[in-house]
């Protein structure tokens, strides 16, 4: 490049400037646009698994409180049956 070209003025540096900010801008605006619906896809599985794994959660809290009442029920009865 000659340095004649910087002189023209659609070759200044604000120009160019301004046109490389313009197409970065561009850019960004077309991935933000791609990314979102996969960002609304991700959050919408997290709370579908986070809402089975709650689920299967309390069920196994469930069954580990009955055996600890059974456990209880045993000892409780057994310190009767030797006391007798």
């Amino acid at each position: 490049m000659e340095i004649g070209w910087f002189d023209e003025a659609e070759n200044s540096s604000g120009t160019i400037g301004a046109r490389l900010s313009a197409d970065a801008a561009t850019i960004l605006a077309l991935i933000v646009l791609v990314l979102i619906p996969l960002i609304g896809i991700s959050g919408y599985l997290q709370v579908k698994f986070t809402q089975g794994f709650s689920a299967d959660a309390k069920k196994k809290y469930e069954e580990a409180s009955q055996v600890a009442n059974d456990v209880v029920a045993s000892f409780v009865f057994s310190e009767l049956f030797e006391a007798q």
